[in-house]
Formats: C-alpha cells, sequence, structure tokens
C-alpha cells in the first residue's frame, strides 16, 4: 500500500514559493495562437487602410483575405474597420444634424 498525503498535507517552503513567483514573473507575454475576426481586421486596420487608399475596394480586400484564409464579408470588413478606428481613438467624422429654425 502506497502512502499518499492529501494535498492540504503537503508542505512548500517559503524560499521555493519566493523563487517560484520570481520565475512566473518573468515569464514573457504568451502570444495569442487564435484571434477572433474582429480582432484580425483590428490588427490588418493599417494595411487595410492603405489599400482602400490606393484605390482598393472593400469586396476585393475581402477577396485577398479569403485566399488567406480570413472569410469575412465586404459590409463586415467595412463595419470592423469603422469599429477599429472608432476604438483607437482615431479622429473621425461626426454627422451634423441641421437645426431646426423656427418661424416666430
Amino acid at each position: 500500500m502506497v502512502d499518499r498525503k492529501s494535498n492540504a498535507a503537503v508542505k512548500v517552503k517559503t524560499t521555493m514559493l519566493d523563487q517560484a513567483a520570481s520565475l512566473l514573473d518573468e515569464l514573457p507575454e504568451k502570444p495569442e495562437a487564435t484571434v477572433s475576426l474582429r480582432q484580425a481586421i483590428e490588427l490588418l486596420q493599417d494595411d487595410l487602410r492603405t489599400s482602400l487608399d490606393k484605390g482598393y475596394s472593400y469586396e476585393e480586400l475581402a477577396e485577398v483575405l479569403a485566399k488567406q484564409g480570413i472569410e469575412i464579408s465586404p459590409s463586415t470588413l467595412k463595419r470592423y474597420l469603422a469599429l477599429s478606428q472608432r476604438d483607437s481613438g482615431r479622429p473621425r467624422r461626426r454627422r451634423t444634424r441641421r437645426a431646426k429654425i423656427e418661424n416666430e
């Protein structure tokens, strides 16, 4: 019969804790293996905007992305780019409402 201690009975030296804490603090940021479609567009936003400035359409860019396995509709691409622009704090066009002029 093997004598097994419960986890609560296992003792850990405080010096081991200090060493473990130091090692954990030094761990680099682990890159994500996958990202959401919206995150992918956000990561590619500068390149996508540059391509739009060169005259490419959202349809054409969606086709380029599809060839790389990134399936996205042109309308979703446009929406995600607009959201990433808003979220990044970049200036955006503001819609202005015409003030109603009341005839008195």
